[in-house]
């Protein structure tokens, strides 16, 4: 009996082929970029390629698809390496893509936006100018970045200098400069440069601490140094960095209250009763008034018998 040959689809294994290649320079474009060995331009260059050569291995695996469904014959697992290879080599790009709706875009965000932290070392400053980071004031007004104010602790500043060094170590962040702690009336700080988690694009981080009636003012600002933005974006590390720093200011020295600054001059202390507004910026404790006048029983008929006596009263 005559045997025809087995139809074999070259159009998967081309898609096979083209994914190989798609994957390599995605994977190796991140990890050059890491190294330090490509500026984010050129990985940008990279993703872009990777993305490109990625979509022709899935067109060109469902074009196999295709073809073995209507002919048969062999190559259906060239095109499954084609398809998980392209998609693997977009995930780039898709972190790229889906990085400002993950985050707020924000590119440089401060606890105090009117007078931000300023980078001790030679950073050339972020893709936002001074009138960019008021208008950048006004988008943090939005609910899910209420909480990036400044916040008040009640130690020494020294000691939340070294608490928030700590944390900032812990975290994996480089510490490219520092102003430690000396004379009592001077602020600390340090700054730092983080990566970003999946493509790696270097960001910095500046943490200032100021004496404060109360104790100590803390400050952060994390800036982005490029448009692109990843996954995690700089309102999220404020906030991270908040609770890594609570993190370690209780396990040195157990339970410290920190306290919330707001943009009027009002910081929040605990709970106030309902009509207090707390504590204000200047230490002044505001005296609840009460909604309604106090009655008590009997006084005004002693007033009514003692008229001598009501006007001392009033007077």
């Amino acid at each position: 009996m005559k045997r025809y040959p087995v139809f074999t689809s070259n159009i998967a294994r081309l898609s096979r082929r083209v994914g190989a290649i798609a994957l390599p320079v995605a994977v190796l474009g991140l990890l050059a970029h890491r190294a330090g060995l490509l500026e984010p331009a050129q990985m940008s260059f990279s993703i872009l390629l990777a993305t490109i050569l990625g979509i022709a291995a899935l067109f060109l695996a469902v074009a196999g698809f295709l073809q073995l469904w209507n002919r048969g014959g062999t190559g259906a697992g060239h095109a499954v390496l084609g398809s998980i290879y392209g998609i693997a080599a977009l995930l780039p790009a898709a972190a790229l893509a889906m990085g400002p709706f993950l985050q707020d875009s924000a590119l440089d965000v401060s606890t105090d936006p009117d007078d931000p932290p300023a980078f001790l070392q030679g950073v050339e400053e972020p893709v936002t100018s001074n009138q960019l980071l008021r208008v950048l004031k006004v988008r943090s007004d939005v609910p899910h970045s209420a909480d990036i104010v400044s916040r008040r602790y009640r130690m020494q500043p020294a000691e939340l200098h070294f608490a928030a060094l700590k944390a900032a170590r812990r975290n994996g962040w480089r510490i490219v400069a520092e102003t430690p702690p000396d004379l009592l009336d001077d602020p600390t700080g340090f700054q730092a440069e983080v990566k970003t988690p999946v493509l790696g694009l270097v960001e910095d981080v500046v943490v200032r601490i100021r004496p404060d009636r109360l104790g100590a003012l803390f400050d952060m600002r994390s800036a982005s140094r490029s448009a692109l933005q990843d996954i995690g974006g700089n309102s999220d590390r404020i906030r991270n960095f908040y609770g890594a720093v609570d993190d370690v200011l209780l396990e040195t020295y157990g339970e410290i209250e920190s306290i919330e600054v707001l943009d009027d001059g009002v910081v929040l202390e605990g709970n106030p009763p309902e009509g207090v507004s707390g504590v204000r910026a200047d230490g002044d404790e505001k005296i609840p008034v009460p909604e309604f006048k106090p009655y008590v029983e009997g006084a005004e008929d002693s007033s009514a018998a003692d008229p001598d006596s009501a006007e001392d009263l009033e007077g």
